[in-house]
């Protein structure tokens, strides 16, 4: 990414000065999730679930403390409601990307990567600003064999990566439901099945 700034005097031009800022990383074993305050309460629900007997933690990404988590679907007030937040999470939870909160099923828009995590469930379902997802680095989604409403009405999702669908179980076997709903998708590559029996696409 960059940006230009000019400086100039009496309308004249004096400097200009080219910007670049490098991508921004983070370590493997974390989730990103980019995510944006409801504007009528400032806030997120963080769509994830724990898993029983293990803890997580969570990066807000406004600078507040790290927390420490055992609760399925935790909620952060933001004191600025008009940007995009990155939220790290870290640890091992159960699953991620449904909210049953009618209010937040829109907080999300990206996953910019999955993490190690030992996620077994995974469903975006109503979450309609949702717009991109990310391949997978290795097989940390191998352990997820259920498709049902995993996209389910995520009207905004763009694209579908290959690469996702064949990092989960190849014992997935249940597709319903998956792309219903998903109006801006406009391709499916055939390949993303060919790891699986499919059954109630």
């Amino acid at each position: 990414r960059e940006t230009r700034m000019t400086l100039k005097n009496d309308g004249n031009v004096i400097e200009s000065v080219i910007i670049y800022q490098n991508p921004v990383t983070y370590p493997d074993d974390v989730m990103v999730l980019m995510l944006k305050p409801h504007p009528l309460d400032s806030c997120v629900i963080l769509p994830v679930s724990y898993k029983r007997g293990f803890e997580y933690y969570v990066n807000w990404g406004d600078g507040s403390k790290v927390d420490t988590l055992v609760v399925n679907t935790p909620k952060h007030k933001y004191a600025d409601a008009s940007r995009m937040y990155p939220v790290q999470v870290s640890g091992t939870i159960a699953s991620v990307g449904k909210c049953t909160n009618t209010r937040h099923q829109a907080d999300l828009y990206e996953v910019i990567q999955w993490g190690n995590l030992s996620v077994t469930s995974i469903s975006f379902e109503y979450q309609t600003n949702l717009v991109r997802i990310a391949v997978p680095k290795g097989d940390e989604l191998k352990n997820v064999s259920n498709c049902n409403n995993m996209f389910h009405n995520c009207k905004s999702l763009k694209e579908i990566p290959t690469k996702f669908m064949q990092g989960l179980s190849p014992k997935t076997t249940n597709f319903n439901n998956t792309f219903e709903g998903c109006e801006s998708l406009e391709y499916i590559d055939p390949d993303i099945f060919k790891n699986f029996t499919t059954t109630g696409i």
